[in-house]
Parts: C-alpha cells; sequence; structure tokens
C-alpha cells in the first residue's frame, strides 16, 4: 500500500505511517445504523446538492463540482454531530467504497482515516493558510439570488488530523460569498481550520472524539474531532444574482480526512435572533439590524473593533476612524505610510496617521482652512457621500445638482451631487418624510452598511 510520509516542519515530531495504518481495511466497511451517504459517483449532481442545502428565500442556479466525485454527497442519520442530514464535502471519501473508508460515517473505527486522491488544491483556500498550500480540494460553487440582504447557514467542521496535527497540518475550510470567506471563528476573525479550532484553541467550540484518548469516542462518526454546530451569517445584495462557493481540502499533503458537513436547508435568508450566529462583536448580535453588514466587513478586513472584543455600533465614528475604513475598502492589500504630520492636530505617531495621509493625496479626504483635519470629530451623512464618491470615483469632480435631492438637501448644497449619487447607486437612501438629513453624524454600525454596499460599487 502507500506510504505517507509527514515530516512535522520546525517541531521534534516526524511520522512515518502507511496507510494500513491511518485506516482500518475498507473492504466491507459499514455505517452504523441509520446513517447513509450517496455520493456524487452514485448519481447525485452538484445541483441537488445545491438545492439539498438552500432554504427559504434563496433561488440557485449554475452549480459546478471540482473534486473527486466520491468526496461530495447527501447524508443523513448522523444526529450526532449536530447535522442530523445535509451535504457533506471531504478531503476524503465521504461513502464506504471499495478500498476507502467514509470519513463521516460511524462508527470511528481508527485514528486516521486516510483516503489520497492526488488530485489539486483551491486557490482561496491557499490564501486562507499561507504560506502553506492545499491538496485534494472538494469545492462545491452555485449563483444564487436572495430575497434579503443577509443569509446564514449551519455547519460543523471536523477531522482525523485531530489531535495528532495540531499546529502541523492544518486542514482548512471555507465558505466564499461573493469572495468573502463567512466561515470564520473568533475577532478577529481566522478561518475555520484544525488550528483554530481543537481542545485549546477556542475549546468550547470542539468536541473531541479521537480514539486515542482515554476512553471510547462517543460520538457516532469517523471523524476524531469536531466543532459544534457554527452559524455563518453574511450580507448580501437582494434580488440580483450573487455567488458562492464551498472548500475543504487537505493542508501540506494528501493524508489524513477533513470534512465539513452542512445542513440541509440552512442556507437561508432567515437571518436574525432566531438563526443565531451573526454575533462578530461581543455588543453586536442578531439582534441588531445591521448585524450582517458589520460582519462581513469585519471579516472583509474594513472595519476595525476594539482590544476588548466590542464594536461601540451606537457610538459615532470619527474622521480618523472613517479614513482606516475607507483605506481599508479601496487599499485592504496595500500597507499605508506616514512620513510627516498631514495635520496639525494629526501627528506622525496617530496610528491613523498613515491612513489619513493616504487617502488625502488621494484626494478623497480634505482637512480645514487652518491646517487641521480634527480627528477625532464625527463624520456626518453628506461629508460620507462626498468621501464615498471620491474614492469610488478617482480623479472625476464631484457633479453638481440642477434639482433639489431631498427636501432639505437643495440643489445650492455643496453635498447635493455626491448625495444624488450615493442613493442612485443603492448606497443610502433618504426618510419616509422625503428628507436626508445630511449633517446628523453616522453612528459605526451605519458607516458599515455604508461601506458594505459601498464595496460592490467599487
Amino acid at each position: 500500500m502507500k506510504q505517507i510520509k509527514r515530516v512535522i516542519t520546525g517541531g521534534a515530531i516526524a511520522a512515518l505511517v502507511t496507510a494500513s495504518a491511518l485506516a482500518a481495511p475498507a473492504t466491507g466497511a459499514s455505517a452504523s445504523p441509520g446513517q447513509s451517504v450517496t455520493d456524487l459517483a452514485s448519481g447525485v449532481t452538484a445541483t441537488q446538492l445545491a438545492q439539498q442545502l438552500t432554504g427559504s428565500g434563496i433561488s440557485i442556479s449554475n452549480a459546478t463540482y471540482t473534486g473527486d466525485p466520491h468526496a461530495a454527497g447527501s447524508f443523513s442519520g448522523l444526529g450526532a454531530t449536530g447535522i442530523p442530514a445535509g451535504i457533506a464535502l471531504s478531503s476524503g471519501s465521504v461513502s464506504n467504497n471499495g478500498d476507502h473508508v467514509s470519513s463521516i460515517l460511524g462508527p470511528n473505527t481508527s485514528d486516521g482515516i486516510s483516503t489520497e486522491w492526488d488530485t489539486p488544491g483551491d486557490p482561496d483556500l491557499n490564501a486562507l493558510i499561507a504560506p502553506d498550500t492545499t491538496n485534494d480540494a472538494a469545492v462545491l460553487q452555485f449563483d444564487f439570488v436572495p430575497t434579503a440582504s443577509s443569509v446564514s447557514f449551519k455547519y460543523v467542521f471536523g477531522s482525523d488530523e485531530y489531535n495528532e496535527f495540531i499546529n502541523s497540518f492544518n486542514d482548512v475550510f471555507g465558505f466564499f460569498i461573493n469572495g468573502v470567506n463567512c466561515g470564520t471563528v473568533g475577532n478577529p476573525p481566522q478561518p475555520v481550520t484544525i488550528d483554530d479550532i481543537n481542545g485549546s484553541v477556542n475549546p468550547s467550540l470542539y468536541r473531541n472524539n479521537d480514539p486515542s484518548d482515554p476512553g471510547q469516542p462517543s460520538i457516532d462518526t469517523q471523524l476524531d474531532g469536531l466543532t459544534t454546530v457554527l452559524t455563518c451569517v453574511s450580507a448580501v445584495q437582494p434580488n440580483v444574482i450573487n455567488h458562492v462557493k464551498l472548500a475543504v481540502a487537505d493542508a501540506q499533503d494528501t493524508a489524513v480526512d477533513t470534512s465539513v458537513l452542512l445542513q440541509a436547508g440552512s442556507f437561508t435568508t432567515a437571518v436574525g435572533p432566531t438563526a443565531g450566529g451573526c454575533a462578530p462583536f461581543s455588543d453586536v448580535n442578531g439582534t441588531n439590524p445591521f448585524c450582517p453588514e458589520i460582519a462581513t466587513t469585519s471579516a472583509q478586513g474594513v472595519v476595525r473593533g476594539f482590544p476588548d472584543g466590542s464594536f461601540h455600533p451606537g457610538a459615532t465614528v470619527s474622521r480618523q476612524a472613517i479614513a482606516s475604513f475607507l483605506y481599508n475598502l479601496a487599499h485592504r492589500d496595500e500597507a499605508a505610510s506616514c512620513s510627516s504630520a498631514p495635520f496639525s492636530d494629526v501627528a506622525k505617531t496617530n496610528p491613523f496617521c498613515p491612513q489619513i495621509s493616504g487617502l488625502v493625496k488621494a484626494h478623497v479626504l480634505s482637512g480645514y482652512s487652518d491646517g487641521s483635519f480634527h480627528p477625532s470629530a464625527g463624520v456626518s451623512r453628506q461629508a460620507m457621500a462626498s468621501f464615498l464618491y471620491r474614492l469610488i470615483n478617482p480623479g472625476k469632480a464631484v457633479p453638481s445638482c440642477t434639482k433639489a435631492a431631498f427636501t432639505d438637501v437643495p440643489a445650492s448644497n455643496e453635498f447635493c451631487g455626491a448625495i444624488q449619487w450615493l442613493v442612485s447607486k443603492g448606497i443610502a437612501d433618504g426618510y419616509d418624510n422625503h428628507t436626508f438629513q445630511p449633517e446628523s453624524i453616522v453612528s459605526r454600525q451605519a458607516a458599515a452598511a455604508f461601506l458594505y454596499r459601498a464595496g460592490f460599487v467599487h
């Protein structure tokens, strides 16, 4: 049988094992009573998997799958995992077939189930665990049209890498909605991987099922370790086509299987307190109407919270904070610098100096006639309109108005053109009494919503 050589870089452990040592013989393997899997090799299609995942408020199209056909399928009877039925993706085999043992079906017969497909990894997953790379990726993706501006889904991540190879082989899962990974944990958000959820890191989210540990495995699944049921919440564009990509893969090599179970019907627009899961900060949860936008822009690295894990959603967003948020929106892959104080009240030591300097040079932000910036002052709705227009339309003058944009925004208002543009792009709207309240100060949660919607335009 094929040998798998595992050398743990930077550590004292080296393991040379054979496939027979990693997994019990597959011939004759059978699932626990009531458990079953139908994989893509047995006739289920990518479209059927996507349809099984989706629930209320979502229609799907253009489903595709990349990976070995035995590495994806629909399952039932796995209530012990917290996901009774749904779809499974694995870097190994989801079904018992031929020489392959299911990576998910119980009972737990081995400390290291391993099926090696020798298939490619996935570039988006590579980016999550760089400089490591992935192999044996199973990837399901499809277009969807939601009827609301937020979606959620429930899943469990598990692996036979637990517990021996934590901090060595960081197998990973990603749930990318419009290119942004929604499968994250913690603050700041980290991808869901072996290293980021285990008995030492985020232990409240981890369930041990390793047969090498004292006692018999208590969870009726082949997985040696798995998460509790996790919920992702993401903002989306309602009533237009969005895109989702689900992917799981081995890290560094092709040995020892990792899987994700996604609950049937849980990919839905039913987001709120009953959906759970939207809690990117200690003071932001599903009861906050801005929670999806805050969660998404936080995951994108656009907005930031505070060291204590809070966001202060109702607090005023300051001019220096909005400078940071805007810079992150436009230049999140570029480091900012501050070689000299840009304003009399913004010293080089100000942590926001690099972002303020960068946006001043880009003619997005400007100061006052006395040479100051007022970094701690609040940002008005009209100023936000101007900032976003200049950020998204570099080098273009803000257009003028030929007529009033709102009853309280006459054509003579210097911000009228930017406000009209903001509304035309769906980034903001007025109030029921036909006003815009241009001088009202923007809160941090409202800023996240502005930036989320502006991200689609940008």
